[in-house]
């Protein structure tokens, strides 16, 4: 007579036994409903654009000082630093060119292009040879025998230019290494464009200066 009892107690053992052990487990051991998903976090936001309008691309530089001088050896020369947009294939980028130094000629050029300042090496002085930008890896053309360099830096090397803003100002060092023009009288010398000094005290004497974009007005 108890048989059929017994057939349906079985049953409801079991179920009292596993059900607290499934209850008391972790949540992310429970199999999801698949009528109640987890929800989807939204996408980011779009970054704001360079510049407001049509065209998010900046259209200008504005050096700070205007025009950048060159020094070599702590002296002024008749050289300066020139900075420009231009566009090169589909590619925004920014030329740099130092212009002729009277009685020098250039042999080599180290540029620095980025939002923080001049970096230093362990003993507080800068170290052209590790700037990312030069005439050893292909950035920076000597031209006309020595007479000029011109250096082409695509926007994306130093900036996000879909993230950039007007008022982002960025630091540039740039450094040559010049040798007399036959006759001139001058001597072989180190080279830095700007007015500012990269270290506190000016020493070393190298020297840096700033720019920033300018947009289109509509």
């Amino acid at each position: 007579m108890l048989q059929p009892y017994c057939k349906l107690l079985f049953p409801l053992l079991v179920l009292f036994t596993i059900l607290p052990i499934v209850l008391s487990s972790p949540p992310a051991l429970r199999e999801r409903s698949p009528t109640n998903p987890s929800p989807t976090p939204p996408p980011p936001p779009p970054p704001p654009p360079c510049c407001p309008g049509p065209s998010p691309f900046p259209t200008c530089i504005k050096t700070y000082p205007s025009p950048v001088p060159v020094l070599c050896g702590k002296e002024k020369t008749t050289a300066q630093i020139v900075v420009s947009l231009i566009v090169v294939g589909v590619v925004p980028s920014v030329k740099v060119t130092y212009t002729t130094a009277s009685g020098y000629l250039y042999t080599e050029a180290h540029l620095y292009i980025g939002k923080n300042p001049v970096p230093v090496n362990p003993g507080g002085n800068p170290a052209p040879g590790q700037f990312p930008f030069s005439t050893n890896n292909g950035y920076c053309t000597i031209l006309g025998g020595g007479s000029s360099v011109e250096c082409i830096v695509p926007l994306t090397a130093f900036t996000d230019p879909k993230q950039c803003k007007e008022t982002d100002t960025f630091f540039v060092a740039a450094h040559s290494a010049v040798v007399p023009k036959p006759g001139s009288g001058n001597s072989a010398e180190t080279c830095w464009g700007g007015e500012k000094c990269i270290v506190p005290d000016c020493k070393p004497w190298a020297r840096f200066f700033t720019f920033s974009f300018c947009c289109p007005k509509h």
